[in-house]
């Protein structure tokens, strides 16, 4: 996995002294020199300006990693560029360990939903429609790891936009639309694909920046979830369908918004579930469609 990141941090063209320094690929090289120097120094803003600083920085590395004469610079698929990618190695590799993943979990029965629905004292199919219009029911991938939304325009806002020219594809100031075209968010491996490489510029911005599992709770929203910790909050949504529902009650409980459940109210759960731009998507008419479908449905199965 470590491997798919450093795609995304390669160069097109040279960077450091005398060279075309367009900002993208000095935004990648900036990372690198964070990565490859960690306790050495000030941090290396990521600005995607070259400069002397960046030269020096450059230059620095070249002669006290290296061990080489420094120019400063640093070409494609150069000796120092490679070097660079392999002293990043160790960081990317922390900054991208998660939980381990699993093909047999246990699905969720009726009698985990009864409950759920007796602690908060709703309707079971109050639950279960917002599991389907969430995920699909889906809480997994089938590579056994948790389903996930990442979201770009919430990343950008946690780290103050400084990724936004160099790493556009996970860092953004806009949300991402939900049609067809360049824009859209992408397949669901796609959104691990992305997490990856934000949990490499900012972890903790990457795995808050994200929806999670079966109900898709954003997780900048751990601690609502009763999670004592973010490392917690990954072990309820990767340990299995039954922690991600209770984690889901204890949200609901924690937000106040077990009434909204209880009389149906899906406008307000809407809005305290999602947001306030929550109409948008039509996101409360699809739960109340999906709870009659299920409710039909419960009738149907008792007759």
């Amino acid at each position: 996995m470590v491997g798919d990141i450093t795609r995304y941090l390669q160069i097109w063209t040279a960077v450091g002294k005398d060279a075309p320094n367009l900002e993208t690929d000095v935004g990648h090289i900036q990372v690198l020199i964070r990565l490859s120097v960690s306790g050495r120094g000030a941090p290396t803003p990521i600005d995607c300006k070259s400069g002397p600083s960046l030269v020096d920085a450059i230059s620095a590395f070249q002669r006290d990693t290296m061990k080489i004469a420094p120019d400063g610079r640093v070409e494609p698929a150069s000796k120092t560029f490679r070097a660079l990618l392999d002293q990043a190695m160790p960081r990317i590799a922390d900054a991208t360990r998660m939980p381990a993943g699993s093909l047999h979990r246990a699905h969720l029965k009726d009698a985990d939903f009864a409950q759920a629905a007796k602690t908060l004292g709703c309707t079971p199919e109050a639950i279960k429609a917002v599991s389907e219009v969430e995920s699909h029911g889906a809480p997994f991938l089938r590579s056994g790891k948790p389903k996930i939304l990442f979201e770009p325009h919430v990343f950008g806002k946690l780290t103050d936009h400084q990724y936004d020219k160099a790493f556009p594809e996970v860092s953004r100031r806009q949300q991402l639309h939900r049609g067809h075209g360049v824009h859209d968010y992408g397949s669901v491996e796609d959104q691990w694909d992305k997490l990856r490489l934000a949990a490499v510029l900012d972890r903790i911005a990457a795995v808050e920046a994200a929806s999670w599992g079966r109900f898709q709770v954003l997780g900048i929203n751990w601690k609502d979830t009763g999670a004592a910790s973010l490392d917690a909050f990954l072990n309820i949504m990767f340990t299995s369908e039954k922690s991600q529902l209770d984690g889901f009650v204890t949200f609901v409980k924690h937000r106040k918004l077990d009434q909204a459940l209880i009389h149906l109210n899906w406008r307000a759960f809407a809005y305290g579930y999602n947001g306030p731009k929550f109409h948008g998507q039509n996101y409360d008419g699809k739960i109340a469609q999906k709870y009659r479908e299920l409710v039909h449905r419960s009738a149907l199965a008792r007759i």
